[in-house]
Formats: C-alpha cells, structure tokens, sequence
C-alpha cells in the first residue's frame, strides 16, 4: 500500500512539473559548406592570381558570417583531395544533428568535362563525377556556385533536348516551358529520392564558354559580383533576405557588362517560400537598458540571441519583417511580436509583453537559422539637420611672408546630407612695412558635396563659396573689403552616440581681396583645419 501512494505521488509530481518543463530544442537549419579553390591547372592553364586570395578566402569568411560550418577549405588540391573531401561531406550527412542546407563552391580552371584540379593525371574530377555526388546529398537545400570556364556544362549534366523532349511527348512540356501539371514525381530520376525528401538544388556559373579573372577587382569577376550581392545589394524584392536567384539575377547583368560572359542558372526547388540565404542588416532593434534576460529574435528564418546582463541599453541589427521577441528571465518567459522597417529602429514595448509558457520559448524553430548578433551603431539618419560648433587655426600665404600672428577662426553652421550654411569669425595680425594690420575676417559660408557613412564613421567631401566682410585694420581706420572665397573641404565626423559627434575640417581654397593699404587687388593661399562638436536634433 506504501509503494501503491508513492508510486501515485511520483506521479502527480511529474504531472505538476511536465507543463514546465522544456522538451528537446527543435533542431533549427544547420549549414554545412565544401569550398575548393585551385591557382594551377592543366598544362596549358594560365596560372590564375585571385583564385585563392581574391575568391576562396573572401567567399569562406563570408559563407561562415552566414552561419555555415566549413567542412573543408581546400586550396590547390589534387582531384583525388576533392575526392576524400566529398566522401568526408556524406559521411557528415550521416551523423547528428542533421544537415538541412549544403553549399560548395569551385573557383579555377575547367574545360567542358572535367575540372582541373593542378597537373592533369590519370583520373582527372569529372563532371558526372560531381553531379553523383551532387545526387547522394540527401538534404533540404543544396547551393553550387561554379567560377571556372565551362562551368556551365555541369547545369546540362541535368537537363538536355533528349529530357525535354521525352517530357513533351507525355504532355509534361508546352512550348513556353512547364505546365502547371507538372509534378515532382516527373524529375525524380534526376533527383533520386532513397527515403529522405530532397527539397531543392540550385547551381550558379560563371559562364558557358570563358569566365575571368580581373586585376581591377582583385578577383574573379563572377564572385566578386556575387560577395557584392551579399552585402545587401541583391535583396532586390526588399524583403529582408537574399535568395539564390536574386543573388544571381543580381550578378547577370553586371557580371555580362563588364566582361562578356553569360552566367548560367540551374534551379529546382520543391514548395515554399524563397529561402533566405543570406539576411540584409537593415532595421535596428533597441533594448531598453532596464531590459533584463535571455532575448531571441527571430526575423523570418533567421534568429540572433543575446543575454543582456547589464544595465544599458544596446542596439542589435537585424532584417527588416515581421519579428518575434522573446525574453527569458529565470524561469519566467514573455514574448512580443514587432515589425521591423527597413533604415529604421524598432524598440520593445514594455506594455506589449505575453507571459508565455517557457516550455514553448527559447527554441530554435525548425528550419531556423542562428546568426552571431551584431551590436549596431547608432542609427544616424542622414537626412537630418544638425547643429555644427568649430574652431582652429587659419591662415593665408600672405600671413607666412609678413609674418604676424595667428588669432584663428570659428564657425556656427547648419549641417545637412549634402551640405551646410554657417556663419564665420577669424582674424590674425600681418605686418606691412612698419605697421602692424590686425585683420578680422566675417563671412557666410556655404558647401555642397557627397557624403558617405560606415557606421559611426562618415566622410563629407566637397567645396565650398563664402562671401563676407575683410576687416584690414580694427586697431586704426577700419578698411572694410568686399571677400569672396572658394576652395575645396573635407570633414571627417565620428559619431560618439545619436546625437554627438566630433568633426574635423580641412579647408583649402583662394581668397582674392583688395589690400586697401597697397590699392591693388591680391589673391592669396588660404587654408583652415578647424576641430568641432556636431549635434544632430529632431526625432531619430
């Protein structure tokens, strides 16, 4: 009978704690990539620079930032090297936690069948070759990325007249392409299945005939493109993520423009969505500093954590889309859906929390992808209108022959995007013959230039026209002359939060005036380095 309540008490105990308990995470998208990159081909090859430094290396750096595991990175190996690689590759497949998404990438030389992987031995890696082990690779998504001449021929190891035209005689195939009838079953003998549903493939290749390798880019011109493409540039729905085929309808063009060449596509992919290869860092969430806890931010099929222990605020980027937030404190959970918009900043809402089960948060979802979190720096529009105070030394040509001494100069301005306006005061003393002239310089200054921001860091380039009052002598007679000047400006800016920043500002320009004492017209050198505080207002 004592056993018969124990048991029963074990049991309503393990009813009370199961609701809270956390079942086993959801295994989310776990990438796995080969990347091959060979300098030196068959005998006649031309050895390539930019194989290895300007291809390979950007393309690994960039392929493990979009969460891949690098299986092997393989520079100038032998076929045979390739080979122990690509049986290595499926026997990862076989091991836990399953593989979902698979990449290689090829930059060196090829011809229309084989690749050429150093000195051509007797059992060079062939095309079919690869499309086999292509074929073996049972996972969601497989991504092929060929840079080498030919490399086109492998996308028709997968496809040919005789195929197409064995789908048109069963009715599978109209003139213009796929009927709507057509069904998976119809491919699966170029996609064997063996249990495990293969989702999709895509191949992207430099060329069908000769692709090249630039001296003006530092590297193949096909990948080059492509790493462009990945910064952001080939989201060109603006949705938030970068798909293969926007990746490579992005590099068409440009890559055919520059060099000639015709970049060739094949795709197969089965249901759902575009998958998103690759976030674009757009939109900005803050975290208010009193917000404690293990967060999750999950954007589509991409999701960063953070555990904010201290007690100031953050800015994380992400993409822009519907998000979830997910906050876990102890054994205490909330979560708040937020919309972010791209180029602009959301923040959490402390009104806007739902107490949540910590069973159902803190999972990385299936199908998910978990990216490092990027601590953005502050948003800064560039739109607004800020508040400029500076000052420094400044001095003519004419000042350096008389001599003198330098009283410097200040400005009070309005800074925008491409320009400013600001209000001037300078002055030095010059020496003519045996008097002493104590100049003071009052100006209108306007600038128009270019801009560009890398985070914290923006550069402003351009000129800039002031048109004032010269000053030549305020201890005696005053000499006013009518002042034009203009020259060239740069101004380096760091931004130390959302509002503030140090500038600094170079000025070198001509300044033509009437020397009243001489009554002649003179145009005299005239620069200024001026260091100042900038402070940017209106709603960020």
């Amino acid at each position: 009978m004592k056993r018969w309540y124990l048991c029963n008490l074990l049991f309503l105990l393990w009813l009370f704690w199961l609701p809270s308990a956390r079942p086993c995470e959801a295994k989310g998208d776990i990438r796995l990539a080969l990347l091959v990159g060979n300098q030196t081909g068959w005998k006649k090859d031309p050895k390539l620079h930019y194989a290895i430094s300007g291809d390979l290396k950007p393309v690994a750096q960039t392929i493990k930032g979009l969460g891949f595991k690098l299986h092997a990175v393989l520079v100038n190996q032998n076929p045979e090297s390739v080979r122990r690689a690509m049986r290595s590759v499926l026997q990862r497949l076989q091991q836990k936690p399953r593989v979902s998404t698979f990449f290689f990438y090829y930059s060196g030389h090829a011809d229309k069948t084989h690749f050429h992987l150093g000195p051509k031995g007797k059992d060079p890696l062939s095309y079919r070759e690869f499309v086999q082990f292509l074929n073996k690779i049972k996972v969601r998504r497989r991504f092929v990325v060929l840079d080498a001449c030919f490399s086109g021929e492998v996308i028709r190891q997968f496809g040919s007249l005789q195929q197409y035209q064995t789908l048109r005689k069963t009715g599978q195939v109209r003139s213009k392409g796929v009927s709507k009838k057509l069904v998976v079953a119809d491919l699966r003998k170029y996609f064997p299945d063996q249990g495990i549903r293969v989702r999709g493939l895509q191949i992207l290749s430099s060329s069908q005939h000769l692709s090249f390798e630039s001296n003006r880019r530092s590297g193949s011109v096909f990948t080059y493109h492509l790493l462009q493409g990945l910064k952001g540039a080939a989201d060109l729905d603006r949705d938030g993520k970068i798909g293969m085929n926007e990746l490579f309808l992005y590099a068409k063009p440009r890559v055919k423009k520059e060099t000639g060449q015709n970049p060739q596509q094949w795709l197969f992919r089965v249901g759902g969505e575009t998958y998103g290869f690759a976030p674009v860092y757009r939109s900005y969430l803050d975290i208010h500093a009193d917000t404690l806890g293990k967060l999750q931010v999950t954007v589509d099929n991409f999701v960063w954590r953070w555990n904010k222990q201290a007690r100031k605020p953050i800015r994380l980027a992400v993409t822009d889309g519907e998000g979830l937030i997910e906050l876990q404190r102890g054994r205490r959970c909330w979560q708040q859906r937020v919309s972010f918009v791209a180029h602009q900043k959301a923040r959490l809402r402390s009104d806007r929390w739902s107490s949540v089960s910590c069973s159902q948060s803190g999972l990385l979802r299936k199908g998910s992808l978990e990216l490092s979190s990027r601590v953005a720096p502050p948003l800064l529009p560039e739109n607004h209108w800020s508040l400029e105070l500076s000052g420094g030394p400044w001095g003519t040509n004419g000042f350096f022959q008389n001599g003198g001494e330098l009283l410097g100069s200040g400005r009070l301005g309005l800074r925008h995007r491409f320009g400013g306006i600001f209000l001037g005061v300078g002055g030095a003393t010059l020496q003519f013959a045996d008097l002493n002239v104590t100049q003071l310089l009052l100006n209108l200054r306007g600038e128009g230039g270019y801009r560009k921001s890398w985070g914290r860091f923006d550069l402003f380039v351009g000129g800039y026209l002031s048109l004032g009052v010269l000053l030549q002598d305020i201890n005696q007679d005053t000499l006013p002359s009518l002042m034009i000047q203009v020259g060239a400006t740069v101004t380096p800016s760091f931004w130390l939060s959302e509002r503030w920043a140090i500038t600094l500002t170079l000025d070198a320009g001509v300044l033509p005036t009437i020397v009243q004492l001489q009554s002649q017209v003179q145009a005299f050198f005239v620069g200024a380095a001026h260091i100042g505080l900038r402070y940017r207002f209106g709603g960020l």
